[in-house]
């Protein structure tokens, strides 16, 4: 039975995401901040208050083979910090390259990083690719981007894989933020005038997103 460190477990995916992990018989760490009540049974909680440069790793990753990093500074439409960038380089990138580095030392063999669709930039016509040259338009784009190079310059020449999975907006049961105002707003049922905004996005169910992990 392999064990796999999954970060942000509190979250909207982070919580689906472990409970299709349980079902297929991994071990599970999940790392919630103190706070945190709900709790399921079927994984070992690990608390750490913030994922930044001085997070404290080691003993959490005794054991551990795959390390699924979901937790994150999400992006938000409106943010007030004097410097978005920097906020969300704390966790974002120097987070990510704590934890990457610190699994490595501890053998971990699989580092799964869920980046975002946003490091190719915005605005183009076709669907983006893996091919395509990187062009992120807003801090949390550039700071995952960062993240994304760091992982690869940690991970060059060793034994530990690194993926990154870039998905577009997340949908499904318990989703927040902007998609959930969306769908109240459609909830009221007034003709809302959405065929004359150039404004498409590609949707990601949950459910297609932690089968794929």
């Amino acid at each position: 039975m392999k064990t796999v460190l999954v970060t942000g477990a509190s979250g909207f995916i982070g919580q689906i995401l472990c409970k299709r992990l349980s079902e297929h018989g991994f071990r599970i760490k999940a790392v919630y901040r103190p706070s945190f009540k709900n709790i399921p049974d079927y994984v070992i909680p690990v608390l750490i208050d913030s994922i930044d440069n001085d997070t404290q790793w080691k003993q959490n990753l005794e054991d551990v083979s795959i390390v699924i990093h979901a937790a994150a500074r999400v992006q938000m439409m409106k943010d007030t910090s004097l410097n978005p960038l920097e906020e969300y380089r704390k966790i974002n990138y120097y987070g990510t390259a704590r934890l990457a580095e610190e699994a490595l030392k501890n053998g971990v063999e699989l580092f799964i990083h869920l980046s975002t669709a946003k490091v190719n930039g915005e605005g183009k016509n076709e669907p983006y690719t893996e091919n395509d040259p990187e062009t992120p338009q807003d801090p949390y784009g550039v700071s995952k981007l960062e993240a994304e190079k760091k992982l690869a310059e940690i991970s060059n020449g060793t034994s530990m894989r690194v993926v990154n999975a870039r998905f577009p907006i997340v949908y499904g049961p318990g989703v927040k933020a902007n998609f959930y105002s969306l769908i109240k707003l459609v909830s009221r049922t007034l003709p809302l005038p959405l065929q004359g905004i150039p404004n498409r996005r590609s949707f990601l169910y949950v459910e297609n997103l932690c089968h794929a992990l």
